[in-house]
Formats: C-alpha cells, structure tokens, sequence
C-alpha cells in the first residue's frame, strides 16, 4: 500500500546493476537444433528427441534441445518429466554409434588397417549364443572401412572377441572417460555403464562391441568423441563461458571467464586423423549407412546408431522399441562443429533405422548452423576448401 512507516526517515537506494552469466549456447544454433528436434519428433511419430551441438575445440555447447519439453505457461496441463534434460539425465545404449570407439581401439593397437578382411555372413555364434546383423543376408566379405560404413555387427563382433579382446577394450571405454560423470556444469547428471573385464562375458564382449550392453549419456559420448575431432584432447562440456558486469560509464567488464576446462590429451593425434579418413566413408559414400546426412564439399564425418532399447524390468530389450542417433563432425579435418541428434521410438514398423530416421536430421542441421556461421562472417566452410 505504500503507507511511510511511522518512524524514521525515507530513504532512496538507487537500484544496481548485477552481474549477468553469459552461456556458451549460440541463440542462433539453439533455434536451429529446437527447430529440427520439433519436426523430427512429429515426423517420426517419436517419444522425444535430443539434439546437442557443440564446439570440439573448447568444449563449449552451443545447443541442447530435449522434446517434447516443458511448457512453464501450462504448468498444471504438462507432463513434470518433460523438465529433464535428457542430454545431460538419461542414459541410453548407444548402439553403432559406439563402433568408434571401437575403432579407435582397434586403430590405435594395430590390430587393423587397410587389407584386414572381415566376413559377415549375416550372424555370429559366441559360445552358444547366435547374434545376427542388422543386414539378415550378411555382408560378404569386407575391409575394415567396409564394416565401419556398412555398420556391420559381425565385423565389430570378430573386432572386439577375436582381434581385441575385453581388457583392450574396457580400457579404451575408460580412456574416453565412459561410464563416469564428464563434470558438466548441469546439475543431475547421469553416469553411463560400461562393464568390468571380471564381469564381462563373451557374449557381453561381443555385443559392447556394437554398442549394447553399455549405456553414455548425449553429453558424456560427445566429449568422448570429440577427442577425435579435434585431435585427441578430452575436454569438460560446459554452458558456462563468462560472468560480466557494466561499470558506471557502461563499460562491459569481465568478472571471470571460464577456466574448469579439464583438458588432457588422451589420443593420438596421427590415429584421431586415421579414424576421421575412415567415417567421412560413412558419410560420403553411396552405401554408407550415413550417407543421407551428405552434403557436397562439408566434408561431415560420423556414424549412424541403430540400438535396441533395454527393458526398463531388466533382462533384455523391449521389443520393437529402437534409439536411432547420429554422431558426426564438420569439416572432417579440423572440425568445427559436432552434434548429436537421438530419436527415441521413432514409431514406425521399418522405418526406425538410424539411417533414415537421425542422419536426415543432422543433414538439416549442418546445413543451417554453417549456412549462419557464414552469414554472420564467423566461420565459412565453403571458403576453407
């Protein structure tokens, strides 16, 4: 009511400017990847989406985006688990995707290259387990980049039991920092599994080696990735980039900058470049798995990841119920962006296959975030060819 009290005397503090935090996330790129989570949600029938862009070099995101989200007009009318960020929260089984992870290991301990020949003939048996390949009549016989673009099963089986075996690879999926908390500057964040050699079986080792049985989280598998990209560093994601004030002549000041970037070099730089010469072929090539996410002269290197969905009761995977994700990295030699794109249950009796469902998807996104790099002079991929 504004009534004076009846004593003293009135006084005026004239109200101060605070300190404003200023996130990594790019307004611009946000919109695009809240854009592309929408229309893959609806076009896919999905139950969510989660797109994450990042920048490899610093660790800065520049977007995260869950759909369906949270509607704070409509508190009441909304679901309260559309508040998680799913980027950050869930954890999933990663499926392809994982394959390079994979690779790497199996590039960096020789146990590959260019003449090593796999045969796929459609399935495995380990022990008296028969695991099948997405491609039900096999893939004859392949080159290591052919079991990379083909995403072949079998291939990354005889990879992981035959030529690496548990130990290399479970220290590989510590090395990249899976199955513990990257330290995102975000609260709630999800752990991720991956399993101990005592614990893992040879089926297990077989299918880890595909990317089930394990789970990562959006955040904790791009910080693992983008050590790739950029050349073998791991570096903390982060939303943080500075806090600032205005002096009295509105002056801009600069109160601290982030610096909990947690950098160290775990890969070799000459393996990293090997590794990106091999996923552009996923990418660029007509039969690559990725090849719907091509565009002419982005140079876009990555991977498709078709999962199965564990039971949430335990002891196996629902059926008919799919993750379909894409990873990739653009320009292949010194990325500049890396992102993520997850559709999960895309709701469709063949139509759920990572290919057709995430790599489109990111097609969208490349296209965009760069067309406003460029636009807005901050970086053009076309003037670097």
């Amino acid at each position: 009511m504004r009534n004076q009290l009846p004593y003293g005397n009135s006084e005026y503090s004239a109200p101060k400017s605070g300190h404003d935090i200023v996130l990594t996330i790019d307004k611009n790129i946000q919109l695009i990847a809240e854009k592309a989570a929408k229309k893959a949600l609806s076009d896919n029938k999905a139950k969510s989406v989660t797109i994450t862009v990042m920048n490899p070099n610093n660790g800065e995101i520049l977007a995260m985006v869950s759909e369906p989200d949270f509607d704070p007009n409509n508190p009441k009318e909304e679901d309260t688990s559309n508040l998680r960020n799913t980027a950050v929260e869930n954890a999933f089984e990663p499926g392809s995707i994982f394959k390079v992870i994979t690779s790497y290991a199996a590039l960096a301990e020789k146990v590959v290259n260019d003449n090593t020949v796999f045969t796929c003939d459609g399935s495995l048996k380990i022990n008296k387990t028969t695991i099948h390949c997405w491609e039900p009549e096999g893939h004859g016989k392949e080159h290591f980049v052919d079991i990379l673009k083909n995403s072949c099963n079998v291939g990354f089986m005889e990879l992981g039991t035959n030529l690496l075996g548990k130990e290399r690879l479970y220290k590989y999926e510590k090395l990249f920092g899976l199955g513990e908390k990257t330290g995102v500057d975000l609260p709630d964040e999800a752990t991720g599994t991956v399993r101990p050699p005592s614990e893992t079986s040879p089926v297990d080792l077989a299918i880890n080696s595909f990317g089930q049985g394990i789970s990562v989280t959006s955040v904790g598998y791009l910080a693992a990735f983008n050590a790739i990209a950029n050349g073998g560093n791991w570096i903390k994601p982060h939303v943080m980039k500075e806090i600032v004030h205005n002096d009295d002549k509105n002056n801009r000041i600069v109160d601290e900058e982030y610096s909990d970037y947690g950098k160290k070099k775990i890969l070799d730089e000459a393996v990293a470049k090997n590794l990106r010469d091999y996923l552009i072929h996923v990418v660029s090539d007509q039969a690559g798995v990725g090849h719907k996410a091509y565009i002419p002269s982005y140079d876009i290197a990555g991977k498709t990841g078709t999962a199965e969905k564990a039971s949430p009761k335990g002891g196996g995977y629902e059926p008919g119920k799919y993750i379909a994700s894409f990873a990739g990295m653009a320009p292949k030699d010194k990325p500049k962006i890396t992102l993520l794109v997850s559709v999960d249950e895309p709701d469709a009796a063949t139509n759920y296959y990572a290919s057709t469902v995430a790599a489109p998807v990111a097609k969208e996104l490349y296209s965009q975030i760069f067309d406003y790099l460029a636009t807005y002079g901050i970086y053009n991929i076309a003037a670097k060819k």
